[in-house]
């Protein structure tokens, strides 16, 4: 089974970069994707200043700040296409993540996964023609650091391989998951709304 090393995040609000912040203390290869040239460059200022004033208290080593510096932000989506994992954290607008999806489907390698940090829409709302068995969802709850859940949403069409490898990768990056249908997609989320 092929490993995720390369993870691509689209969305560059909050949730979008709590994820880049999260996963950036891992051994993956980042490609951060945002629409704006502007806010591109507030990104990339505010994440080395981070990484330099690790580097500078010992928190990081020199090699560890090297592969880090190295991670891309970028506003050119073509950029995202070797990537094993994207996972889309833009505005809960049905028709907006459609369009992106059908996008990515044709734009990226046959074997990426696409998922959705959606605590709404199911996968298979998200592309209607395509990879539909490499569509899942992974929602996340903010801050990542300390909610340690996922729910994982899989459609019928969702393979197994697609499963394992989101398991994986949840358990590499330190996440309990919950593994739900789109029946009961969004149960913990609902759940804690109602609290």
């Amino acid at each position: 089974m092929n490993e995720i090393r390369t993870i691509g995040i689209v969305g560059s609000g909050k949730m979008g970069g709590d994820l880049f912040n999260y996963l950036s203390d891992f051994n993956f290869r980042l490609i951060w994707y945002t629409r704006s040239e502007d806010h591109k460059e507030a990104l990339i200022k505010t994440y080395h200043k981070k990484l330099k004033r690790q580097l500078k208290h010992g928190i990081i080593s020199q090699e560890v700040f090297d592969i880090r510096y190295s991670y891309q932000i970028t506003t050119q989506i073509k950029e995202l296409a070797d990537c094993d994992l994207i996972i889309e954290s833009i505005i809960e607008d049905p028709e907006i993540k459609q369009n992106l999806f059908a996008s990515l489907d044709k734009l990226t390698k046959p074997s990426c996964i696409l998922s959705s940090n959606s605590s709404s829409i199911i996968p298979s709302d998200l592309l209607e023609t395509g990879r539909k068995n490499r569509i899942l969802g992974l929602h996340f709850f903010y801050p990542i650091a300390f909610n340690n859940t996922v729910e994982v949403i899989a459609s019928e069409e969702t393979d197994e391989i697609t499963i394992e490898k989101a398991k994986l990768f949840l358990n590499e990056i330190k996440r309990f998951f919950m593994l739900q249908n789109e029946e009961s997609a969004f149960l913990l989320n609902r759940f804690l709304l109602q609290l």
